[in-house]
């Protein structure tokens, strides 16, 4: 019986540990073949790309948990139409950029966004839009550097609740076991771009799947499961009330028939701030930026008319 256990547990230990190793990590190769460019920041290369007009005002494109910047592409043709300089960037552990080890909370994302910016040289204060974890990053850094940030556009936002699959609850909450379901099952819950990848070839013909790395590399799955547990964890109210009180801009995006995030997040933002604008998307999904695009974009038109 002891012995059993013994290698039960073992089993779990080991096999998460081969199941990642046998997944193709991001070569040289690939990102010599990537759009955009590639910066040094302390925990490793995050790769971006640059769009619209060079003297246009700074909107900085954060993606979520899983689908890479590519995920963007749709809105940030309709961000450089409208005159704006548009930066996207690919979270650690998502697309072209590194897969450093580690807890990829808060601080983890807000240094990446901050050292981005500071190798960019952006000096003035930017636009950040965020889509549902990446909204979470953008009221993070909002309420931490509110001096720096013009006004926050978020796009189906965590943070402020959000509905969770029994099974990745699991992952969740149970250390090394969670590991094992990840690694083994992780790939099909999360590895699916067909429809993002679809919409932003529609968008952007030349854009070609070669060029789009495996949602199942190395890294990728700890990185999600990293998120889940270290930043999707985490209740956001607080931080929305300290963006009111510094009087930072918000502009809220919610989809009707989003699965991901309830509506009843928009109701705890308008507890703690009354001057956030928020608009819902009527029969729309957490797809938001690339399955509504076309919803989207006269919203924040007429959001930022003012601001180019």
């Amino acid at each position: 019986m002891v012995f059993a256990v013994f290698l039960l547990i073992v089993v779990l230990i080991t096999v998460p540990i081969v199941l990642e190793r046998q997944r193709q990590p991001i070569t040289r190769a690939m990102r010599a073949e990537a759009p955009g460019r590639f910066a040094t920041l302390s925990n490793g290369v995050t790769h971006y790309q640059w769009a619209g007009t060079s003297s246009g005002r700074h909107v900085v494109c954060i993606h979520g948990l899983t689908t890479p910047a590519f995920v963007w592409t749709a809105l940030v043709k309709a961000f450089a139409l409208m005159g704006f300089r548009v930066l996207t960037y690919d979270l650690y552990g998502r697309g072209f950029s590194a897969r450093p080890e580690g807890e990829q909370n808060a601080e983890f994302f807000r240094t990446q966004l901050r050292e981005l910016i500071e190798d960019q040289k952006v000096d003035d204060d930017v636009i950040l839009v965020g889509y549902s974890m990446g909204g979470m990053i953008a009221t993070d850094y909002a309420a931490n550097f509110p001096d720096k940030v013009e006004r926050i556009i978020l796009v189906a936002s965590a943070g402020l609740g959000q509905r969770i699959k029994p099974l990745v609850r699991l992952m969740i909450h149970i250390p090394v076991v969670g590991d094992g379901l990840m690694y083994t099952f992780g790939g099909v819950l999360f590895g699916n771009f067909e429809a993002p990848l679809a919409a932003a070839q529609e968008a952007k013909p030349e854009l070609k799947p070669w060029n789009l790395p495996r949602a199942q590399g190395q890294g990728y799955l700890p990185a999600v499961l990293s998120s889940y547990r270290h930043m999707l964890s985490q209740d956001q109210l607080d931080l929305h009330r300290k963006i009111a009180e510094h009087k930072v801009p918000v502009l809220a995006i919610w989809a009707e028939d989003d699965s991901t995030i309830p509506l009843s997040a928009m109701g705890r933002l308008a507890e703690v701030n009354r001057e956030a604008r928020q608009d819902v998307i009527a029969d729309a999904g957490h797809g938001l930026p690339y399955t509504n695009s076309k919803d989207i974009v006269p919203i924040v038109q007429e959001y930022l008319r003012n601001v180019v």
